[in-house]
């Protein structure tokens, strides 16, 4: 058995930075999330849209009207 035990010690240890850790990253700020592929044309138009539902939630607002061009 002790041939086993130095064959271990060969064997490099991951390293404890870096790479996937749960709990690892930024945290939302609206709550969980997940990822989607949005053209870049939608980019400007999709953070107005945040924007704007993030104001009827602060405020509390029963109606929204939104304009579409």
């Amino acid at each position: 058995m002790p041939y086993q035990e130095e064959q271990l010690d060969l064997i490099p240890r991951p390293n404890p930075r870096g790479g996937k850790r749960a709990g690892a990253g930024r945290k939302s700020k609206r709550g969980p999330t997940y990822v989607a592929r949005i053209p870049e044309s939608y980019r400007h138009a999709i953070g107005q849209l945040i924007e704007l539902l993030d104001e009827v939630e602060q405020h509390k607002l029963c109606e929204v009207e939104v304009t579409i061009k």
